[in-house]
């Protein structure tokens, strides 16, 4: 019972959403994995497809919407490549993580969808009819309504990938359409693969992302799984006995993203070809 004297505070966690950033560093053309001839793009597809696959995007931690930075010239590999290499990544996760097959009819329902609005629109439905998943390539020039849109129909392993020309516009342009308290964390696959530590830009992505409410930040491959030594939900230990100073707070559960990509690659990849289905 709360009184005066002892006032009860209620933490609320409610409905919260995740998301990817894909930026152009992972998308140069001819970059392989370190001690691999497996291009950066493929491997970063994967782990991005695996934040989408696992809990089947009926939690916060499962990734909705890639956002992919879009970089003019021949030096990179456009969001539409990016989003083929996602298809085949599900096809072969969906093989070692089958999922129930009562999400079938919902999955056949949004390729209909999509491909409705595909007809007038700079829209592109990627995977196959029989896909036990979704992946779109969404150009339109979204509006509040159709971005939320595009967001609660992502589920039962339905991504739709979005072009960026900069991924600073992510933030202010997409994340604040949603709103603060449904924001859960982003998976990143962004900086230099050749930088030490953390990268500038990756740094002032990072505090952008938590300015508009973004709770945690992660590596692509590790979105649905949150460290025990950091605050998944925004919330700190102390916030349950004190009221916290005013700003925002947001995790960044690493100090070498790359070093900790291509780690999540290894186990993952000996995984799958182990044929085991426990990832």
């Amino acid at each position: 019972v709360s009184t005066g004297a002892h006032p009860i505070r209620f933490h609320g966690h409610g409905h919260k959403v995740s998301f990817s950033t894909i930026g152009r560093e992972s998308l140069e053309i001819g970059r392989k994995v370190p001690g691999s001839d497996l291009p950066l793009v493929d491997m970063v597809a994967c782990l991005a497809s695996l934040d989408v696959a696992l809990w089947n995007q009926q939690g916060c931690l499962s990734s909705r919407v890639h956002f992919v930075e879009e970089t003019a010239g021949s030096g990179y590999h456009s969001p539409e490549a990016y989003a083929r290499a996602v298809v085949q990544s599900l096809r072969e996760l969906n093989q070692a993580m089958p999922k129930a097959v009562t999400m079938r009819r919902q999955i056949h329902n949004l390729f209909d969808q999509y491909q409705a609005v595909a007809l007038n629109n700079p829209l592109q439905v990627l995977s196959e009819y029989d896909d036990d998943f979704l992946v779109i390539l969404d150009q339109r020039e979204l509006t509040r309504v159709q971005f939320r849109e595009l967001v609660n129909a992502c589920q039962a392993r339905t991504v739709a990938i979005v072009p960026v020309q900069n991924v600073m516009e992510v933030p202010g342009r997409y994340l604040e359409q949603i709103g603060s308290h449904h924001l859960q964390s982003m998976s990143v696959a962004l900086g230099s693969p050749d930088t030490e530590g953390l990268d500038p830009r990756l740094l002032r992505y990072a505090e952008e992302l938590g300015a508009v409410g973004v709770t945690s930040i992660r590596t692509v491959g590790r979105g649905a799984f949150p460290q025990l030594a950091y605050s998944w939900d925004g919330l700190l230990p102390l916030d349950l006995i004190a009221r916290r100073q005013r700003g925002h707070f947001t995790a960044l559960e690493f100090d070498e993203p790359w070093q900790q990509i291509y780690e999540t690659y290894g186990l993952i990849s000996q995984t799958m070809k182990a044929g085991t289905r426990e990832l």
